[in-house]
């Protein structure tokens, strides 16, 4: 039910795209970024400058941002570590992946 009315409300706000043929757009002009390296020292400072007083989101794997924040020193190797394998691999877990999305009501009937 909700879900039909998400869809229902979707559809009414985007436009239906044509059957015309899309523009080649040719070669892309923009620079290529050769390697990313993540620093253990960026990772570190990130994490620290976490907001600890927030809840934690539904994709936040149940880990109080107060827990990150205050062990960042000790898990920042793991997680640079496993950033720079993705980015590496040009691979990104499945899990990054998922999204948990859900319409805000601001004004109007609720329903």
């Amino acid at each position: 039910m909700k879900a039909e009315i998400l869809n229902r409300q979707f559809v009414s706000a985007f436009t239906a795209e044509g059957n015309s043929a899309v523009p080649v757009v040719g070669a892309s002009t923009a620079s290529v970024i050769e390697t990313v390296h993540v620093s253990c020292r960026g990772v570190t400072k990130l994490l620290r400058n976490l907001k600890s007083h927030k809840a934690t989101g539904p994709d936040g794997n149940g880990i109080p941002a107060r827990l990150l924040k205050e062990a960042a020193a000790e898990i920042a190797p793991a997680v640079t570590h496993l950033f720079q394998a993705s980015l590496n691999q040009g691979k990104v877990p499945l899990l990054w992946k998922e999204a948990l999305v859900v319409p805000v009501f601001k004004k109007g009937n609720r329903s």
